[in-house]
């Protein structure tokens, strides 16, 4: 697991350990000491020891530029021995991840996605501080299932404010219409 602490703006239901950041040299020096932190744990760990798994998340991994997404993901691969089969996760925010993003996690074949969904409505994310500008949820699964992803997880939170009987019924209803293959449904 790889934690990928920068995101656009604080949502204001978080608890993970995240920080807003758009300077480029900030993100480029955390993974820098990320791939420092890989040399040293392949001084204890063998490198060569078959990985089942890789996850990134956060924050939001696709806060990384697509250049330095690469580059990081090409050390993890060169450091370590990732089988042919391992699953490979990632978390994205919707409203900001890129096609060239979500081509470079696909030519690394990731195979599941999880998208910070969090509600449809969109009183309710104006609230929370997540409004939508940006790519729309439905796009990004679109994308991803013409390109043959089927493992598509959708995070929800429910008791956020302004939530209501309706807007949960609304929100069950857009995401049923979707068909993500598994839902995380936080409080």
């Amino acid at each position: 697991y790889f934690h990928i602490p920068f995101c656009r703006s604080r949502c204001l239901f978080c608890g993970c350990h995240t920080t807003v950041s758009k300077n480029p040299e900030r993100i480029g020096a955390y993974v820098e000491l990320l791939n420092q932190e890989m040399s040293i744990a392949a001084q204890i760990v063998d490198p060569k020891r078959p990985v089942g798994q890789l996850a990134l998340g956060g924050g939001t991994p696709n806060s990384l530029p697509a250049a330095l997404l690469e580059s990081f993901l090409s050390s993890v691969e060169s450091q370590w021995s990732l089988r042919d089969e391992a699953e490979r996760s990632v978390e994205l925010d919707p409203r900001t991840v890129t096609e060239e993003q979500l081509d470079i996690l696909l030519n690394h074949r990731f195979d599941r996605f999880s998208l910070g969904v969090q509600d449809v409505a969109e009183p309710v994310l104006d609230l929370v501080n997540r409004n939508r500008g940006g790519t729309r949820v439905e796009t990004v699964v679109d994308r991803l299932r013409a390109r043959g992803v089927d493992q598509i997880n959708f995070d929800l939170i429910y008791g956020l404010p302004g939530q209501s009987p309706s807007t949960a019924e609304a929100t069950a209803e857009r995401v049923l219409e979707l068909r993500p293959s598994r839902i995380a449904l936080y409080s």
